[in-house]
């Protein structure tokens, strides 16, 4: 990156939001691949569970045999997990070398915003995916 890391520089702590708006001093801004990808991740695992949350509420509505709603609910949760670890991580690496290329700077904004932006098109790729009659 073209931007010089300033002498004493330390990472901001996770979740300091920072819109990129603003004094230059007064922004967090991750300079560190790792410290990207770390809070890409995070924001995507909580973003995800909180959707699986929703689907298995609705799961839970709909579902006629109760005794089989607390396994729905751990795999619902498990499966947002593993989700939000991997596509964090694979957004987070992608956006990365996007923002190195182009020489700019990450707001700790960022990570945010992409992780809502795959927990939408993740639970958009699920709806096929759904009975019709669970809706």
């Amino acid at each position: 990156m073209n931007n010089t890391i300033p002498d004493g520089y330390e990472t901001p702590l996770w979740p300091s939001l920072a819109l990129p708006y603003g004094q230059f001093e007064t922004r967090k801004i991750l300079y560190y691949k790792n410290d990207v990808i770390g809070f890409t991740i995070l924001w995507s695992i909580y973003i995800n569970i909180a959707i699986c949350a929703v689907s298995s509420f609705f799961t839970f509505i709909s579902i006629r045999k109760k005794r089989f709603i607390p396994i729905i609910v751990f795999i619902y949760g498990i499966y947002g997990l593993f989700t939000g670890i991997i596509n964090g991580y694979l957004i987070g690496f992608s956006y990365w070398y996007i923002v190195e290329s182009l020489e700019f700077t990450v707001s700790t904004f960022h990570p945010l915003f992409l992780g809502i932006t795959q927990g939408a098109l993740f639970r958009l790729l699920e709806i096929p995916n759904v009975r019709i009659s669970t809706m």
